[in-house]
């Protein structure tokens, strides 16, 4: 029950955060994708457990609703990113700071370019093919480097866990 309130109220701020304050850090017209970053962060470290790709679907939701564009195009999205974050997430978990930033990037990237398909799929009009690509690859690397802090503190609490367990 904590669990599905703590991403609620996470998503809650990440989706304020998006609308309200990531567009002022635009570089370029691009500017990370917080909810994607709270959805790839959230199935990375939160326990194992396959209700994640639901939660995800639900910051997809979210994004739908933020986005204006169709309902459901975000929820499958997000719900695939959580999956495929939850099949790797040992071995992200393995991997250094710097490194699981980087895995953002493709994640990401992947997860735009599929809210991009499926708004084409139902017929909204989307730039084209170039445009899409160049989006999706300033917003990945964009949302890539501001993830570097956010899974700084992550592991800085994991290190903080496992110094309590060895008292």
């Amino acid at each position: 029950m904590i669990s599905l309130l703590g991403i609620l109220l996470l998503t809650y701020v990440a989706a304020i955060a998006e609308t309200a304050f990531v567009p002022t850090l635009a570089v370029y017209h691009a500017v990370p994708n917080v909810l994607a970053l709270l959805g790839i962060l959230w199935a990375a470290s939160a326990g194992s457990s396959q209700l994640r790709i639901i939660e995800g679907a639900s910051i997809g939701l979210v994004f739908d609703l933020n986005s204006g564009s169709h309902v459901g195009v975000g929820v499958v999205a997000f719900a695939l990113l959580a999956f495929a974050v939850i099949q790797a997430r040992a071995a992200i978990r393995c991997l250094g700071i710097v490194q699981q930033s980087m895995v953002c990037a493709p994640l990401v990237a992947g997860m735009m370019l599929i809210v991009a398909m499926g708004n084409r799929l139902f017929g909204e009009a989307v730039p084209p093919l170039s445009v899409v690509l160049w989006g999706a690859a300033t917003t990945a690397v964009y949302s890539a480097a501001v993830s570097l802090p956010i899974w700084m503190m992550v592991d800085w609490t994991r290190e903080v866990r496992r110094a309590a367990s060895t008292l």
